[in-house]
């Protein structure tokens, strides 16, 4: 049962690290997202995942 417990542990870790060691920049920048600004990772982030994808010519339309 401690084996299991211990397997099972390792598992869930790894899963979690791989998961969590995505690329953050995407294949397109847009121009009008600042680079220092909060919400740029994310930004990123779902444009990666397909979530959002701008207006198309690098541009997301931010603010």
């Amino acid at each position: 049962m401690k084996m299991k417990k211990m397997i099972l542990t390792g598992v869930v870790l790894a899963a979690t690290t791989l998961t969590s060691l995505s690329n953050v920049q995407a294949d397109t920048t847009f121009k009008d997202v600042p680079a220092n600004h909060w919400s740029t990772k994310a930004i990123y982030d779902l444009t990666n995942r397909k979530v959002v994808q701008g207006y198309g010519n690098n541009i997301f339309g931010f603010g």
